[in-house]
């Protein structure tokens, strides 16, 4: 691992992944759970 790529990035790297992660699991279960209330 170079030094440019401190553990800062990593976490920060890996905690942006997993908030989109969420995002797309709640969104993709909001979609499922009522497709016919949002007309």
């Amino acid at each position: 691992m170079p030094q440019m790529f401190p553990m800062n990035w990593i976490n920060l790297l890996f905690y942006i992944t997993l908030s989109l992660l969420i995002i797309i699991i709640m969104t993709y279960y909001m979609k499922i759970n009522d497709p016919s209330k949002k007309k």
